[in-house]
């Protein structure tokens, strides 16, 4: 048996000597003419019918004009007509919405920002649901964001993350609750980022000349008044003179 769908078509106004394309039906469509043994959905006067011709040779003339021909012809149907409620919808996470009905519909459950970002309006239309998303439930996540010097990039819900931003040491961690950051722990403390300061970051070098040796002390009692973290490495040496073995510049870092 045949299956057709009749849209209504959009109606044109003039309008100061301009056509204006109208995106709703101002009009119910006057009549729908059903072939011998096909279907049509008709949706007047906001009743949805699903008008079945019964007919192996008659056409079934449908009047929709008014409400009033449309309630009548629901009331007192022609023999060779048969009528079903348009159909509902089967929802991907369970359940069903009637035609025309909505539902708001998520690509991810746990998105890493708000759920207004992954979110889609799905509707039903006789038995055909629009869109494409598949989650029927959404729980914010967490923004990226930096907080008292730990930098957050914008985890999910119930996710824990975090590291000290530039110009911080130490660690932390916080864990995002329903779009809320929420600390775990948090010991980031100021450090200078940048080469040759005092109060260095970890990773940030100094240089120092003179005897390897001298150097390696001078790292144990020194190091606190360049490195925030009270110690440093020598990185590398370089230009170590043949003659003089132990006469070096030593580049040290910060740990």
């Amino acid at each position: 048996m045949a299956d057709v769908t009749l849209q209504s078509v959009f109606s044109f106004f003039i309008l100061s000597g301009f056509f204006v394309l109208a995106p709703f039906k101002l009009f119910a469509v006057e009549s729908y003419s059903v072939n011998p043994g096909s279907t049509v959905t008709i949706n007047e006067h906001g009743i949805c019918q699903r008008v079945t011709n019964n007919n192996a040779s008659l056409r079934l003339w449908v009047p929709t004009k008014s409400s009033a021909e449309w309630n009548s012809f629901q009331n007192i149907k022609p023999s060779i007509a048969a009528l079903a409620n348009c159909r509902s919808c089967k929802l991907p996470w369970g359940g069903s919405i009637a035609h025309g009905a909505s539902a708001t519909a998520y690509s991810t459950n746990l998105p890493t920002g708000p759920c207004s970002s992954v979110s889609q309006t799905r509707t039903c239309n006789d038995g055909t649901l629009s869109g494409s998303y598949t989650y029927g439930n959404c729980t914010n996540g967490c923004p990226a964001a930096t907080v008292s010097g730990c930098a957050l990039k914008a985890p999910a819900h119930d996710q824990s993350g975090g590291s000290c931003a530039t110009g911080y040491m130490g660690s932390c961690s916080y864990k995002c609750n329903a779009g809320s950051n929420v600390m775990v722990s948090n010991n980031c403390t100021p450090c200078t980022a940048e080469d040759n300061s005092t109060n260095m970051c970890p990773g940030n070098m100094f240089s120092s000349n003179g005897d390897i040796r001298a150097v390696r002390a001078f790292l144990r009692f020194e190091s606190s008044e360049y490195c925030a973290s009270g110690s440093a490495s020598v990185l590398e040496c370089a230009g170590v003179p043949p003659e003089f073995p132990l006469m070096t510049m030593a580049v040290c870092v910060c740990e």
